[in-house]
């Protein structure tokens, strides 16, 4: 710090004393103006009334109140408070990267205690943002300790996710470990582990409004964390989302450390009557898709970047959906292969009407399998036996379908998802292809469309295809695995010439939704790699 220039005046004798300042800190100017009491209060102990204003950095601080020190205390009884155009500003003085969020302002009553500080009637705005509430931070532990219970009108997490991005550089280390495995789409940059071991707290937060980093609104947020020595544990998760109740817990125990020591996750949420149709068009995704789902997931996982968690994970996943709908030409924005995959799922030229789907998905060692994979439309039902391996991120997936209608046979054509998260492939399912051809040569043959080896009739009459996947109240014949050779049709024959047909025909089908697939990866991983800074 180097002072330019210091002044001290009275007035009169015995008068208040007024400072005036100016000089820099680390190379940043500053200026201060205000009073400190009077020379008798300065020198003969007892309370010592301050009312400083400081400008540094884009930034104006104000300070009034007192100071009373004693032998154990600074007997602080001071409201602060602060406002400026960006954090960015502050950067340098800070002496970290700030994000360039603002305009900002920012209020409390401050006094010390026994073992540290407290902040009553904390009132911030940042931005869109605006937050309330009262903190204590006691300093007599191995670690500060905060305990904070806060109030927000509006949390707009997009806003500070965004700016987070523009303004935190990641190390070239982490940088080049992240992107030593090109292609990959979940990303393999560090945790902030350390970070978890610089401060205890508990922390309670409610919120009114909440924009998502995806701009999709979430409401009556109400979340009771706590962290001790590296034990991130989020004890309570609520918060209505896109018309459906989101409730869950989180845990992130980084406690143990050392090079062997790997930190353990554990995620429990159940989401009832989610509107995806609604979140996509909140989220600037698409329009033109209606339906609600509830989902449920228990996972646990071990590592120190999020692709070693997703490598390790165990739990499970579940979802069902009830009706809904999917405009043509959202299906065709989506990619040339994607409306004629599905083309058979429809009613003529209308669009794509779901009477429900329902996904039962395994998860263990990092390989997601499927249970029941099931999707019901007014023209088939649909359903897919394979595994995602997270380990590679590589893709072993066989989707089928069975029309409920005998002149759509011909367009229950099976097909495999090969490849891997960042370039997925579809291509025609030689054995499946057969079977299809089998079907317009009149052979009725009755495919495997979910792992629990379920048998879809044509005409399921009356019940629910969804609840009776759930149920495996049916059994079919195993079809071939998705990991086993694919063997060449057999040639010389009448289905053999259908065959070479459908399969050209899905092969260009393919090729557009695997543009469309890999549309969707690539989404992903960028939403990720904001979301953890990579």
């Amino acid at each position: 710090m180097r002072i330019a220039e210091l002044r001290a005046i009275t007035a009169e004798p015995g008068g208040a004393i007024s400072l005036s300042a100016r000089g820099s800190y680390g190379g940043h100017d500053f200026a201060a103006e205000g009073s400190v009491g009077t020379r008798d209060q300065l020198l003969g102990g007892g309370a010592i009334p301050l009312d400083l204003r400081i400008e540094a950095a884009n930034a104006t601080v104000a300070v009034a109140g007192s100071i009373e020190p004693g032998a154990d205390r600074l007997g602080l009884d001071l409201k602060v408070s602060a406002r400026g155009d960006s954090l960015a500003d502050l950067s340098a003085l800070a002496g970290a990267p700030l994000p360039p969020l603002g305009p900002y302002e920012a209020g409390a009553s401050v006094s010390d205690t026994d073992t540290g500080f407290r902040l009553r009637g904390l009132a911030l705005k940042l931005g869109d943002s605006d937050l309330s509430g009262a903190a204590l931070l006691e300093l007599d532990g191995a670690r500060p300790r905060l305990k904070g219970a806060f109030a927000a009108g509006m949390l707009d997490l997009a806003a500070l996710f965004d700016a987070a991005g523009a303004s935190v550089e990641v190390p070239a280390g982490a940088r080049a470990a992240a992107d030593a495995t090109p292609g990959r789409v979940i990303p393999d940059t560090p945790l902030p582990l350390d970070a978890l071991r610089l401060l205890d707290g508990e922390i309670k937060l409610t919120a009114e409004t909440v924009r998502l980093p995806s701009k999709a609104l979430a409401r009556n947020l109400d979340l009771s964390l706590t962290l001790e020595g590296g034990n991130l544990r989020v004890d309570r998760l609520a918060v209505d989302m896109a018309g459906g109740q989101v409730r869950g817990d989180a845990s992130l125990d980084a406690r143990e450390t050392g090079p062997d020591a790997v930190p353990e996750m554990a995620l429990n949420v159940r989401v009832e009557g989610f509107d995806y149709g609604r979140f996509l068009a909140e989220a600037g995704i698409a329009e033109g898709v209606t339906g609600a789902a509830d989902i449920e997931a228990r996972l646990r996982g071990r590592g120190r970047t999020p692709r070693a968690l997703a490598a390790t994970l165990d739990g499970q996943i579940d979802l069902s959906a009830g009706a809904g709908s999917v405009r043509n030409d959202l299906l065709r924005a989506s990619g040339a292969g994607l409306i004629d995959m599905v083309a058979g799922w429809r009613e003529g030229e209308k669009d794509l009407r779901l009477n429900c789907v329902v996904m039962r998905l395994p998860v263990e060692g990092g390989v997601v399998g499927s249970d029941v994979i099931l999707l019901d439309t007014e023209a088939m039902t649909v359903g897919a036996t394979g595994r995602v391996d997270l380990r590679d991120e590589s893709l072993h997936l066989r989707v089928a379908s069975q029309a409920k209608q005998a002149s759509l046979m011909s367009l229950a054509v099976p097909v495999r998802v090969l490849g891997t998260l960042a370039a997925p492939t579809v291509v025609p399912d030689p054995v499946g292809t057969v079977v299809g051809a089998a079907k317009i040569a009149g052979l009725f043959i009755n495919p495997l469309v979910a792992g629990a080896a379920i048998l879809i009739e044509s005409q399921t009459g009356e019940r629910n295809p969804c609840v009776a996947a759930l149920e495996g109240e049916a059994a079919a014949p195993t079809a071939a695995p998705v990991s086993a050779p694919v063997a060449p049709p057999p040639s010389g024959s009448a289905i053999d010439e259908a065959a070479q047909g459908l399969s050209g025909t899905v092969r260009d089908v393919g090729e557009g939704v695997g543009g469309a697939v890999k549309g969707l990866g690539e989404g992903l991983s960028k939403g990720l790699k904001g979301l953890l800074g990579d």
